[in-house]
């Protein structure tokens, strides 16, 4: 299963076993990761350039605090 690069800049990801697409809160575009090693998804290019400045966010919901 793949996660399709919409802006034109990149390839698309690669989602690995552990990954899905489920219903979020908002939409339906969520990407679920089960917390395996195989919970991933891998983009086989880089995306960003770090030499430069870049911001990353990521909104998380946590089924517990704990560990």
């Amino acid at each position: 299963m793949t996660a399709a690069d919409s802006s034109g800049n990149a390839p698309d990801a690669i989602l690995g076993a552990g990954a899905a697409w489920t219903t979020g809160q908002v939409g339906e575009h969520v990407l679920h990761l089960d917390g395996t090693g195989n919970g991933n998804a891998d983009i086989p290019a880089p995306v960003v350039d770090t030499s430069r400045s870049f911001t990353v966010s990521a909104w998380v919901k946590l089924d517990s605090a704990q560990g």
